[in-house]
């Protein structure tokens, strides 16, 4: 989501945040966030949401790089996303008392889950994501 917010920022596209009802999963393409909704068109991850914002309103932030230059600019982006990316995954969520330091933001992200339902959500998620990792 990161990505894809600090994105919309950068170029200037209006873009309304808006809750997933009931943080269900399942009732998104790929059952993981981001997913954008353009028109009738919905769009999961950050890659393909960017690119199709690319190629739906310009692409601004890169118009001016040459050819080596967007060259450098996906290999270094690939680097980090696929690399780094699983270093700050296993950093957050692999150990318990790492994760204790992260769990605090989940009350953010579901203030509508009353507190003493939100152990379970916040462990279902913690549980997939380090199956991603593995």
């Amino acid at each position: 989501m990161t990505k894809v917010d600090c994105y919309l920022s950068m170029v200037g596209l209006p873009n309304k945040l808006v809750r997933l009802p009931g943080a269900d999963l399942t009732k998104t393409p790929k059952g993981k966030l981001p997913v954008i909704e353009d028109g009738d068109k919905t769009i999961a991850d950050s890659d393909f949401i960017i690119g199709y914002l690319k190629q739906t309103y310009g692409d601004s932030l890169d118009a001016r790089l040459g050819p080596q230059d967007k060259a450098v600019a996906v290999a270094f982006g690939r680097m980090l996303e696929e690399s780094f990316y699983w270093y700050l995954v296993q950093m957050r969520y692999r150990r318990d008392e790492d994760f204790k330091i992260y769990d605090p933001i989940w009350v953010e992200f579901l203030d509508f889950v009353p507190p003493h339902e939100r152990d379970v959500p916040v462990k279902e998620f913690r549980e997939r994501i380090l199956h991603e990792l593995y």
